[in-house]
This record gives C-alpha cells, structure tokens and sequence, in this order.
C-alpha cells in the first residue's frame, strides 16, 4: 500500500473535464439509478428463488442476527468515511490514521460482536443466531480495510466506480446465497457469503484507487477524530436502534416465523426506495459536502432533491398496494400469502421515509452532528412511543402486522418533522416541507384509488399477470396526468434530469448492438 498514489482523482482516472456539481450530480444519480435497477433486478430474482428453498423462520433468524451485529457495531460508528469526504482538500492528512482507527475499530468489533452473541440468542430464544452472527463478525475488519479508498473515489465524485462497486458486491451475495441455499445451508446460506464477499469488495476498492499508507498509525490523531465524532457515534447509536427496534421486538416477543414474513415483506417493500432515494441520497451527500460553506445553498439544493425524489418515490411505493396480494401468490406462492397486508403497510411508510433521506444526508454534509444526536434521542422517543401503543392497543393482533402499522405511523407523521427541523436551519418553511411530501402522496393515493376503480370491474379478471400489469400500468398513467396538468414545473424538471439517464442507456444499447 505504501508508496502508491494517493491522490484519487488521479488513481481512479477522473476526466479533464469538469463539470458544474449541478451536472456532476445529475450523471452521478443517472449512475447510480442504472446500477440501483440492476441490482434490484437481481435482488428480486434471487429473493424468488430463495422463497421457494428458505423458510420464513430462515429469513427471521437471519435478520435477527445481523441486527444484533449493527447494534453492537453502533457503539463504534466513527463515520469515518464521511469526516475523510468532509476534509476534502486535507484528507491526504488523515487518511494513514484513519486507515490503522478504522483497522482497529474492525477488529475490536468483531470480538465485540463473537463475545455478545449468545447474550443475542439467548434474548431472542434462538440458539442458531450465534454461529450466524460469529460468521458475519469476520467481515467487520475486512470490511474496515476499504474505508480509505472508498473515501477517495466519493471525494472524487466518481459514482460511476461506486455504482460499479455496489452492483458486483450484491451479484456476488445473492449468487453465493443462492448456492449455499441449494447446498441445504438454511439461515446460514445468509451469512456465509458475506466474510468471502467483503474480501472481494476491499481488494477490489484498493485496485481501483489505491492510497499511499504509512506503517506509523498517528495514535494522537486518533483523539482528534473521535473527538470530532462523538456526537455523530452517538447519533448512530440511536439511529441503529431505532432501526432495528422492530426486530428487536419481533425478536423478544414474536416467532423467528413472525419475524420472517416482516422481514420478507421489507425486503420487498423496500425493492423501490433503494432504487430512487438509494441513488439520490448517495449522490446527495458527496454533491452537499462541496457547499459547506452555502448553508442557504446546501438547504435550497436538498429541497429540491427532496422535492423532486417525493414525487418519484411516491407513486413508485404506493403502485404495488393495487397488487401486492396478487403478485406475491404468483411469484412467490401461498407460503409468503401472509406478508400481503405488510408489504402495503412497509410501502407507504417508506415512501415518506424515504424523502427524509436527503434531509439526513444534509446534516453528514454540513457536520451538524450534534444537532443529529439531539434529533435522533427525540424522534427515537417517539418511535419507542409509537410502537409500544400499537401493540397495547391491539394485543391480539398479529406482532409482524402490529409493527408494520406502527412503523407506518411513525414515519407519516414523524418523518416529515425531522425533515423540516433540519431544514429550517437553511431557510426552509413548515409549508414547502409538507407541500413535499403532501401533494406527491395526494396524486399517488387518487391515481392508485382510480385504477382500483376501473380495475374492479370483471373485466379485468383475466389472468394474475396480466391483471397486475394493467392496474399497475393504468395508476402509473393517471398519475402522470395528475402531474402533467397541476405540477408542470416538476414534470419538466424531471423530464430534463431524466435525460442523461437516458443517453447512458441509449449509450449502452449501442455498445451491447456494436460488433
């Protein structure tokens, strides 16, 4: 590693050229909108394929497991990767103590999380949950090895490298997954894979950008990072807790088959977000921390951003409610018929959370660490809160679906708070944030009301298949209508930042038809 450059806009060949952050950011999310649809594709084939050898009690323990290893995990959380990305200009300066911090961090939670593992299974009633979370604790310090170049090639806005990372790294998953799922591996067809993968991912990263790193670890620099991160470490606490305190629950109080079918109807509801918001915030973050100095500047592009992603993601979640039940018997049969009224929950919730993301990503951008910890201990309360009078109110509901509409409620009424008191700092008003998440959702719910309608009729009760590709087809048109007539502003503006999406793919097919 030593004695390699490590500058990265050389290391990871940037072009001359450079382009305005405006136009960098809209190539980065067109690079990251095309590997967010190619990995979903493959996640979504795989998850069919997984449905028919797993059991939901496998999916279940598996999330169980890996909760337990992001909780623990939390308590080492430095950010290291986004102070690195903060630093811009000085980082050459840090990147050496960073790499041997983040080596040791690496190590010391691995060992954190082998040592507390049967604290988790016997929590959770599930003696399986140890080797689980002992196989994917090997991959914390392998994992750790690549936070300096992966720094470097986000430093340098060069989101074609990330999207091409992130794509290779979930092909690889899911194929090892499936293999081990084949071989008769059960939950830990899971976790297997993701000590092998993590090694794939770091080597690679190290390939494509390497960094010069000296043997001297600077240990007094090490205080002057965590110094610099304690609030954030402490933000990512309870940000992980409040994350997983669904599973948490699920995990003390219901069936590993409960928490199962939550989790299968997450990782379906959550197909779309990663998709769009993935993309956005992604870019977002690196885009925002280059007008640090703009804070009026960083609130007016975050606006934007959050305006524009509400008005894709919405229509996006709120579609497959129309065909939730339909399209799970059909492509993933009557095991998983269970999670219909969860996915439908999870997809509406997510739709509003997902427009947070870049109000979250603002607060990375301009350090505001502390006001993230603040934030973080008052909306963890009132998650805590939300959840714990969903459950008392109907104790006799099932758990998974308990959880799922409490979660709902959460981030409906919750979210879009956490989003305005972030960007009031810059100027933003109460109106323009719930004008974001309102008028989007309000089109999404009567276009997805209307194809109801129309689609009610026997008609349309022709075959599953073709019964979901005319309601979904029918609700996306009303919806563009919708937006076409009362928000032109928005249709045009997305119309224009859709076209170097376009001329990517239009540059694709031409290479894949060229002899």
């Amino acid at each position: 590693m030593a004695g390699q450059s490590g500058d990265p806009h050389r290391a990871v060949t940037a072009a001359p050229a450079q382009p305005s952050l405006g136009t960098t950011a809209s190539i980065g999310i067109a690079w990251l909108a095309l590997q967010n649809v190619g990995t979903r594709i493959v996640g979504f084939v795989s998850q069919i394929i997984l449905a028919k050898i797993l059991l939901p009690s496998d999916y279940g323990t598996i999330a169980l497991a890996t909760g337990a290893i992001a909780i623990v995990s939390s308590f080492a959380d430095f950010g290291l990767e986004e102070i690195l990305v903060q630093r811009q200009q000085t980082m050459r300066l840090w990147r050496t103590a960073a790499f041997w911090m983040s080596l040791t961090i690496g190590l010391v939670l691995a060992v954190a999380c082998i040592a507390a593992s049967p604290f988790f299974a016997m929590l959770y009633g599930a003696p399986a949950v140890t080797g689980l979370i002992v196989i994917q604790a090997l991959a914390l310090p392998i994992r750790q090895l690549g936070t300096i170049p992966s720094a470097a090639i986000n430093l340098a806005l060069r989101f074609d490298i990330v999207a091409r990372v992130a794509f290779l790294e979930l092909l690889g998953l899911q194929v090892l997954t499936i293999a081990f799922a084949t071989a008769g591996c059960g939950a830990y067809s899971f976790a297997l894979p993701v000590p092998i993968i993590a090694a794939a991912r770091t080597a690679y990263l190290w390939r494509l950008c390497p960094q010069a790193i000296g043997a001297r670890p600077f240990v007094r620099r090490w205080r002057h990072i965590a110094r610099r991160s304690i609030a954030l470490v402490g933000s990512r606490i309870l940000s992980t807790f409040s994350g997983q305190a669904d599973l948490i629950l699920l995990g003390i109080f219901a069936t590993t088959t409960e928490a199962g079918l939550y989790v299968f109807a997450y990782r379906l509801a959550i197909q779309p977000v990663r998709v769009l918001a993935g993309s956005i915030t992604g870019v977002m973050q690196a885009t925002l921390s280059r007008l640090r100095n703009d804070v009026h500047g960083q609130t007016q592009a975050a606006l934007r951003s959050s305006r524009l992603l509400a008005f894709i993601v919405m229509p996006t979640c709120f579609i497959p409610i129309l065909i939730a039940e339909p399209a799970i018997a059909l492509l993933f049969g009557e095991r998983w018929s269970a999670t219909g009224i969860v996915v439908k929950a999870q997809c509406i919730g997510l739709a509003f959370f997902s427009v947070s993301w870049i109000s979250g990503a603002l607060v990375q951008a301009q350090g505001a660490f502390g006001l993230d910890l603040i934030l973080e201990i008052v909306f963890s309360g009132c998650l805590l809160l939300i959840i714990g009078l969903g459950v008392h109110l109907a104790p006799h509901a099932r758990m998974d679906v308990n959880i799922a509409f409490a979660m709902l409620t959460y981030y409906v009424l919750v979210q879009p708070l956490y989003a305005y008191v972030i960007l009031r700092r810059g100027g933003a008003t109460l109106r323009q944030v719930a004008v974001i998440h309102l008028v989007p959702a309000l089109y999404a719910s009567a276009a997805v009301g209307l194809a109801a309608w129309l689609t009610s009729h026997p008609v349309f009760d022709a075959h599953e298949l073709l019964d979901i590709l005319v309601a979904s087809s029918i609700a996306l048109t009303i919806y563009v209508a919708l937006l076409r007539l009362f928000s032109r502003d928005v249709f045009g503006d997305l119309v224009a930042r859709s076209r170097p999406l376009i001329r990517k793919v239009g540059r694709l097919r031409l290479a894949l038809g060229s002899p």
